[in-house]
């Protein structure tokens, strides 16, 4: 089977079933590219909103995984606009790039504000509490001074953070 189609010159051209078909799934595969990748964009929002409320400096989210995804991001967004001359792809990759940068100054401020939060506890415990570098939201382990019935001074190993700690 064989279509006419008129090309820019007037003359006729024969495009096949099997041409036709290549288009075609050439259209899908692109609307589905656009579909996903605009539904990632909009997926990006409750990692955002979700490390805005966390409380315990954003922990579970890694800075690793993010900055690949960025990078990745980037690149692919680069590769759209140079080789393919395609703005449409490229600005796709865009907002997922933007999406991700938005995901990781979240994180980093999120994870100083609760280090200096941690900092300034334990200024105010009055130094019955010596702080140790440990993983956020871990308990940390450490010698803590006591004071004895007997007036005598000892030490004693408590886990800092749990209902056994002293503060």
């Amino acid at each position: 089977m064989f279509r006419f189609v008129r090309f820019g010159g007037g003359g006729h051209g024969a495009i096949t079933d099997r041409d036709a078909n290549k288009m075609m799934i050439a259209d899908i595969t692109l609307a589905a590219f656009t579909l996903c990748n605009s539904l990632r964009v909009v997926a990006y929002v409750p990692q955002i909103a979700k490390a805005l409320r966390d409380r315990s400096g954003a922990e579970a989210i890694s800075f690793g995984t993010w900055s690949l995804f960025l990078v990745s991001h980037a690149s692919a967004m680069a590769y759209a606009f140079v080789n393919k001359q395609d703005w449409t792809m490229a600005s796709m990759f865009l907002f997922n790039a933007i999406g991700c940068c938005v995901i990781l100054l979240v994180a980093g401020w999120k994870r100083a504000r609760h280090r200096s939060l941690d900092e300034e506890k334990v200024r105010d415990c009055g130094g019955a509490v010596r702080w140790m570098a440990g993983w956020p939201g871990r308990p940390r382990r450490t010698r803590v001074p006591l004071r004895l019935s007997n007036g005598n001074r000892g030490t004693s190993r408590k886990a800092i953070g749990t209902k056994d700690s002293i503060s």
